[in-house]
Formats: C-alpha cells, sequence, structure tokens
C-alpha cells in the first residue's frame, strides 16, 4: 500500500501528480486536494494541474528520490519524486 507523488514546478507554478495504491487512498488524496491546492496558493504557489488516479505504486525503498534540477541559470525550476 502507498501513494506516489511527482511534483514538478517552474516557480511560482506547480504540476502535481498523484498515484493511489488503493481505492480508498485515492478518495482521501482527493478529498485533500482542494485543502492543499489552497494552503500552496497562500504560499504564492499556483497549481497548473493536478491530477490523481489509482494505479500500481513503484517505490523501490522508503527513501526520497534525490532531486533533479533542471539545467536553469536562476535555479527556479526543479522536479521531485518523493
Amino acid at each position: 500500500c502507498g501513494e506516489e507523488i511527482k511534483a514538478v514546478a517552474k516557480l511560482p507554478e506547480l504540476k502535481l501528480s498523484v498515484i493511489a495504491s488503493t481505492f480508498e487512498g485515492l478518495q482521501q488524496i482527493q478529498k485533500a486536494m482542494p485543502t492543499l491546492k489552497k494552503q500552496l496558493q497562500d504560499l504564492g504557489i499556483t497549481t497548473t494541474s493536478s491530477n490523481t488516479r489509482l494505479g500500481k505504486v513503484h517505490i523501490a525503498d522508503n527513501k526520497p528520490e534525490a532531486v533533479k534540477s533542471a539545467p536553469k541559470a536562476d535555479g527556479s525550476s526543479f522536479s521531485v519524486d518523493i
């Protein structure tokens, strides 16, 4: 069981994708998504797109993946898989 989250940001914009391994998890994520978007908006981050879906979660271990920085001179673009 678990969820997989991928967030891609080009600040101040964010694209969010969430995969849930169970229907119950999917429902909880969908219920929490408006609150998350509001909290991000309060921080000045606009969610340009978000999606949630039921699917197989591919988590190799319990450690977060490394931050993958885009080659931007201003450092404002990044992608994180957790």
